[in-house]
């Protein structure tokens, strides 16, 4: 079916560089909160719960370059959408996956009984552990993000027929509400439904924000009032209060209980349990960032050369490009090279906090690097030339796994 909107749009390398660079920059963040939570003395307690905000922001940007995609096709093939989707996540994926099974972790895939140990494997294969509790962590902890991003995508290739036909404010309004009344059932028992948001239902409003914001992206309206400084400074205020907001009733619930645990894992259990009693804070954090970081989005994507002039000349975009691999990779070589580091003798380098903490830093990017050469850019443009090293990549594919833990 032909749609209405617009005809597709030129990845400027403003954009490319912005996105990129966002990306980037979660990334990181997160790799040094996972670090906290390995138990790296440089990362206070408190930081180890921002992967609340990391995870929203990349589910929201998910939507958002998903929903461009999908919207600005002349026709729309959903098995072909699907293809191209698992082409670009399945193959980094399972060659990750594989590695860590036979080096690491092969009893993680064993259960008691055969049929849960097929029933584990089938869920990793095809990426739906995320909805099962006996699988939900994964292998790896972080991949549950992974599992709800391929059911993002699954939910898009069943519902973009009526989104191109001009259904799609219903639907994101009906994914707002639903997460908004399954969080309000969600108690202190059954904190991991939406706190640790393993439930995607509980947090499909994360993408509904993206979704919207992706379909306004395309309007011409929208295009040109974006560009008057008169509409884009108040956005800006707007979504800046939404996203300040929502921070500030996270990381001053964090903060006031740091100190207080001896460790990552008890704090964790504390801060769970706390955050699920606010019932403001678990009702209305989510949208709040999402609502403020899709307006973000929309902005810096139709006004990007600002903040490109600059972010050309960081580490930045480089470390977006890799994202997805470091991703993949970054758990297993923090949580090794932390077991290597507590075999070591009290006085050697590796123990003192920063010197250690910049090695595995270091260490992640330099094999994130060689991940991506080898194992993920190889797939980037199937059938044709690397996406490194063609002009212009379809704007899905600035749509990385998301990073979550």
């Amino acid at each position: 079916m032909t749609t209405l909107l617009p005809p597709r749009l030129a990845l400027s390398t403003a954009q490319r560089l912005s996105f990129d660079s966002l990306r980037g920059l979660i990334a990181f963040l997160l790799v040094i909160q996972h670090m906290g939570q390995c138990g790296f003395a440089v990362v206070p307690p408190g930081y180890t719960h921002q992967r609340l905000v990391s995870v929203a922001i990349f589910f929201t940007l998910s939507g958002f370059l998903i929903t461009r995609s999908v919207l600005q096709s002349a026709v729309f093939q959903p098995w072909n959408f699907m293809k191209r989707r698992a082409a670009r996540i399945f193959p980094p994926y399972l060659i990750c996956l594989l590695f860590m099974v036979l080096l690491f972790a092969p009893s993680f895939l064993v259960n008691e009984s055969l049929s849960d140990t097929l029933g584990n494997v089938a869920s990793h294969l095809t990426l739906t552990y995320g909805w099962f509790d006996a699988y939900g962590d994964g292998v790896v902890p972080p991949f549950w993000t992974l599992s709800h991003e391929w059911t993002f995508y699954l939910f898009m290739a069943v519902t973009a027929v009526w989104m191109r036909r001009r259904a799609l404010w219903y639907l994101t309004a009906g994914m707002i509400v639903g997460a908004l009344i399954l969080r309000s059932c969600v108690s202190a028992e059954s904190v991991t439904l939406a706190n640790n948001m393993r439930n995607w239902l509980c947090i499909m409003d994360l993408f509904a924000f993206g979704i919207m914001a992706g379909a306004l992206s395309l309007k011409p309206g929208v295009m040109a009032a974006v560009q008057r400084t008169r509409v884009v400074v108040p956005l800006l205020l707007v979504g800046a209060g939404l996203a300040g907001w929502a921070l500030y009733r996270h990381y001053s619930l964090a903060l006031s209980m740091e100190g207080e645990f001896e460790d990552y894992w008890h704090f964790h259990e504390a801060f769970t349990a706390e955050f699920v009693q606010r019932r403001s804070s678990m009702l209305w954090y989510q949208p709040a960032l999402a609502c403020g970081t899709a307006i973000f989005l929309l902005v810096l994507w139709l006004r990007p050369v600002g903040a490109a002039r600059w972010l050309r000349y960081t580490p930045l975009p480089w470390m977006g490009r890799i994202s997805y691999s470091t991703y993949l990779w970054h758990w297993a070589i923090i949580f090794n090279l932390r077991r290597a580091k507590l075999r070591t003798p009290d006085d050697s380098f590796w123990q003192q906090d920063w010197p250690g903490f910049l090695l595995v830093l270091g260490t992640v990017y330099a094999f994130s690097y060689f991940a991506w050469y080898f194992f993920e850019r190889p797939f980037m443009n199937p059938g044709g030339k690397p996406a490194a090293h063609a002009k212009e990549p379809a704007p899905a594919d600035l749509g990385q796994a998301p990073v979550g833990a």
